[in-house]
């Protein structure tokens, strides 16, 4: 009997030991683990701002005759956004028009060519030029770039070149086309020939 008593009392014991550690525990604070996140700094914020950027054709209005050459500069102006690249996406009349071919303007410091294509027989232009590397986004006026062509004897007295939807221009800080509005080129064709009738008289 005495054995036993005194395996109870060493059970009894533990059990005690063993409350009172859990009971010292519940007792401490819980330390809250805290999350901490490096600073980013040198990397560049990209949001979407306003559009202000204007692409115009320089002048608005040409007269040219036919069987001659003609030529004319896109333009950009935008004072709010440093652009970064401009992407052209032309429509022409290739039954009027002719030859076109598109040299870089002047408006990058170092403007860098990305796409020059000139599609005659679906009259199409496809160009994209921008700023290098080194170089920041470009606020004013310039050109981009400037398209020659010559115009064929026609009976049309006028034809356009044409922005599409697909132009767009890139801007620092700017995950969007800042590009605004457009203003088409309208070519007037001097001594075009006069539309004949085909219908005859009837006596």
């Amino acid at each position: 009997m005495a054995k036993k008593t005194i395996a109870l009392i060493g059970i009894l014991a533990l059990i005690v030991v063993g409350l009172l550690v859990l009971a010292l525990r519940s007792q401490q604070p819980e330390q809250k683990q805290t999350k901490t996140t490096a600073p980013t700094t040198g990397v560049p914020t990209v949001t979407s701002v306003p559009g202000t950027a204007v692409l115009s054709f320089t002048p608005s209005v040409l007269q040219v005759a036919a069987g001659s050459t003609g030529s004319v500069n896109v333009t950009v102006d935008s004072v709010d956004n440093g652009i970064t690249a401009v992407q052209l996406d032309l429509s022409f009349n290739p039954n009027i028009l002719s030859n076109v071919v598109v040299t870089k303007g002047t408006f990058f410091k170092n403007s860098v060519e990305m796409l020059n294509s000139v599609d005659q027989n679906n009259g199409k232009i496809s160009y994209a030029a921008g700023a290098s590397f080194s170089e920041s986004g470009v606020r004013g006026t310039g050109t981009v770039a400037t398209i020659t062509f010559q115009v064929l004897p026609t009976v049309t007295p006028q034809t356009e070149i044409v922005f599409t939807k697909k132009t767009l221009v890139t801007a620092e800080k700017s995950i969007d086309s800042v590009l605004k509005t457009t203003n088409n080129v309208v070519i007037q064709i001097t001594n075009s020939k006069p539309q004949t009738s085909t219908n005859s008289a009837t006596q």
